[in-house]
């Protein structure tokens, strides 16, 4: 387990695709449970959607070791006060990396990124 201080965020390039569909497969598993395929339909719901790039966390030898971005679902998870959709959150860490903050790094970028223009947001946590 590496630490938030080995760990730097940037935003997503053509590059990162691969990279962003395996931790989509990891954010829609119920722990313990054989990861999806790619191109299932709960992989592919979750993926970012165009226009939202995510954030990446990389390790000091630079390959990818977390993301978190949001979608919306069909239909959505949560609504606002006025009927609008709310971006749902979607978050995944490599498992070796699991435990030493990356995913609480991310999700303060997240809501950074977001503190301007979101009044909300939905979350699907699988226990």
């Amino acid at each position: 387990m590496a630490s938030r201080s080995a760990v730097r965020l940037r935003t997503t390039t053509p590059d990162d695709n691969a990279f962003i569909v395996e931790m989509a497969r990891h954010a829609c598993i119920i722990e313990d449970w054989p990861l999806p395929a790619p191109d299932d339909d709960e992989v592919l719901e979750i993926l970012p959607p165009p226009g939202v790039p995510p954030i990446i966390a990389e390790n000091e030898r630079r390959p990818p070791v977390g993301a978190v971005w949001t979608h919306h679902s069909n239909p959505p998870l949560r609504c606002d006060a006025a009927g609008a959709p709310l971006p749902e959150l979607c978050i995944g860490v490599a498992p070796g990396w699991r435990g030493g903050g990356v995913g609480g790094l991310l999700l303060d970028a997240l809501f950074a990124d977001l503190s301007t223009g979101v009044d909300g947001i939905g979350t699907n946590v699988h226990v």
